[in-house]
């Protein structure tokens, strides 16, 4: 396994550990940081549920449209200082959202008869950046480092580097974090900021090779 494919692995673990965490969560966490309650049989929780349909197909929206900017902005600051922005602005985005409501609205959408827009979409916005990171520049600092002729192999094998991390959460989450973090879901999505931020600091230490370098 070539140097740099190593220091990938807490470049990916922190980052798809922390998204599992969000997936997991959100609905929670919102239910009680909007509404103050986490029973599944109230209409709070409910209007948790929709609003986290809202949230996640947002944070995919503007990964796409994202992701066709982050390819010059990649050139010209290289991917892994562009991963690092990203993740950081994610992990911020996560830490943020406890203190954000659905009230306040941020702007509105000339959609129908418009759709409200409101304070909590923000950290969305961030998410949406970074998963669109995620999505491209830890492949992009994997294939400027393995050989030639071998892109498949180490591909698939870098695809483990994702499963791992959520067999891991599951266990760890359920069985020990969840208690040792007061059993609050917004703790849980506290910890998926810090570790989306930590991601992206590790990827500041991957090594590149140099632009002449070949590859065997």
């Amino acid at each position: 396994m070539p140097l740099p494919m190593k220091q990938l692995i807490p470049v990916m673990f922190f980052p798809w550990y922390a998204m599992f965490c969000y997936w997991q969560y959100l609905t929670s966490a919102l239910s009680l940081s909007l509404y103050g309650t986490l029973d599944q049989s109230t209409t709070y929780f409910n209007q948790a549920q929709i609003l986290t349909g809202n949230l996640n197909g947002t944070y995919n929206i503007i990964c796409f449209t994202i992701a066709f900017a982050l390819i010059p902005i990649a050139r010209k600051l290289g991917a892994k200082r562009l991963h690092f922005i990203s993740l950081a602005i994610g992990g911020s985005a996560l830490l943020c959202m406890p203190l954000l409501n659905d009230t306040d609205l941020l702007f509105t959408l000339p959609f129908g008869s418009g759709i409200d827009v409101s304070q909590i979409y923000l950290f969305s916005f961030g998410l949406g950046i970074t998963w669109a990171s995620m999505m491209a520049m830890p492949y992009e600092m994997l294939a400027a480092s393995i050989p030639h002729g071998k892109t498949g192999i180490y591909m698939g094998i870098f695809n483990m580097f994702i499963v791992v991390p959520m067999i891991i959460q599951i266990f760890s989450v359920q069985y020990f974090i969840y208690d040792l973090l007061d059993q609050n879901p917004i703790n849980i999505i506290r910890l998926a900021g810090i570790f989306l931020i930590i991601g992206g600091i590790f990827s500041l230490f991957v090594s590149q090779p140099k632009p002449n370098e070949t590859l065997v």
